[in-house]
């Protein structure tokens, strides 16, 4: 499941990028990046966070790399 919210604190606005991972053997696994929103960090926060999901590897995907 992946989710993309947006939360405020002390005045300022928070963009959360979330992948979970629930596995067949029972295995959990998450990729959070939480980065200040509308600033030139959420494009970078956003790149990494696109970047890990892409290269991520879970399960039986993960052997032998």
């Amino acid at each position: 499941m992946s989710t993309d919210t947006t939360y405020q604190t002390q005045g300022q606005r928070y963009r959360v990028m979330q992948l979970l991972i629930v596995t067949a053997a029972r295995e959990y696994y998450a990729l959070r990046v939480d980065m200040p929103k509308g600033t030139p960090d959420e494009n970078g926060g956003t790149a990494l966070f696109n970047g890990a999901r892409e290269r991520l590897k879970v399960g039986t995907a993960m052997l032998g790399s």
